[in-house]
């Protein structure tokens, strides 16, 4: 069995791959039972989606919404994994360091913000200093034409208060460690409230840059319901009194505000911290090579 120990799911505790694997399917709801030589997980087809990183997954789910209606009976699927390659059947994956799979399962821990504290580690890379970020993973609901829910994962540097929205991008061939090994780590410069004010900057960035095309249609929307309601006045101010045709318009127009007005709401579901490596380039300056981009020293 990989003797390797990793961060455990939601506590942070070290443990080892196995214990790791089996924590973050647990987060991801599977039925879990043992079979010869390793397990066997069932999973939702959603939720098998959202470990490997496939738009099947509903956003709706990382805030711990119903995958399905009620009554309504969910597609599963079952994989099987193995974490001794001594005894892994031939039919089962093999989960072990640097494993695709295991990377998945990483992967998920970190956008589901279940890991208090972690330590990264790239391989091949020679931290010449970790730097703390704090992850903030946000739920941002979008009210208007045509609304949806998308998770929105944005790191914020502890240090030098950089704050960017990280994508959802194949899964890192990094590991999360449990504790530091010896390398120095910059102290935090950065309070909470501090933090959570450079999130929020950097996830309204982002809804601005990612879904300027959903707002466009929802105004657009807005504007021919209005447009409708106007014309419609216009023809029962000919027929009706004034007074009743002007409550009626009110009425509507306080509805579609509230209904129609696209806007977005947004609140934090979980924080992660991660204390990330940082190497220096050839010109001196400080490189992040899990997120690739330079990082910004201390003001």
């Amino acid at each position: 069995m990989d003797g390797a120990s990793l961060a455990a799911p939601l506590t942070g505790e070290r443990v080892t791959v196995q214990q790791f694997a089996l924590g973050v399917l647990g987060e991801l709801g599977a039925r879990v039972e043992p079979v010869p030589g390793g397990i066997r997980a069932e999973l939702e087809q959603e939720r098998l989606a959202f470990l490997e990183g496939r738009p099947f997954a509903p956003a709706g789910f990382a805030a711990g919404l119903a995958a399905s209606p009620a009554g309504e009976p969910t597609a599963r699927a079952a994989i099987y994994l193995a974490f001794d390659p001594t005894q892994a059947d031939e039919a089962a994956e093999l989960v072990t360091t640097g494993s695709w799979r295991l990377e998945q399962l990483i992967a998920a821990a970190v956008r589901l913000g279940r890991l208090g504290r972690a330590w990264v580690r790239p391989p091949g890379v020679r931290p010449a200093m970790d730097r703390p970020y704090l992850i903030f993973h946000f739920l941002a609901t979008y009210v208007g034409h045509e609304p949806k829910e998308q998770l929105f994962p944005v790191a914020v540097d502890l240090v030098s208060a950089d704050a960017f929205a990280l994508t959802a991008a194949t899964p890192a061939l990094w590991r999360l460690m449990p504790e530091g090994d010896g390398t120095p780590a910059e102290p935090a410069r950065l309070s909470l409230g501090q933090a959570h004010e450079r999130a929020i900057d950097a996830l309204a960035q982002a809804v601005a840059e990612q879904d300027a095309g959903w707002l466009r249609a929802a105004r657009l929307r807005l504007a021919r319901e209005l447009e409708e309601l106007y014309s419609y006045c216009r023809t029962a101010l000919d027929h009706e009194e004034h007074e009743a045709v002007e409550a009626a318009a009110l009425a509507r127009v306080r509805e579609l505000e509230t209904l129609a007005r696209p806007h977005v709401l947004a609140r934090a579901e979980a924080a992660t911290l991660l204390y990330v490596p940082l190497r220096r380039d050839r010109s001196g300056r400080l490189y992040n090579p899990v997120w690739k981009r330079h990082a910004p020293a201390p003001s």
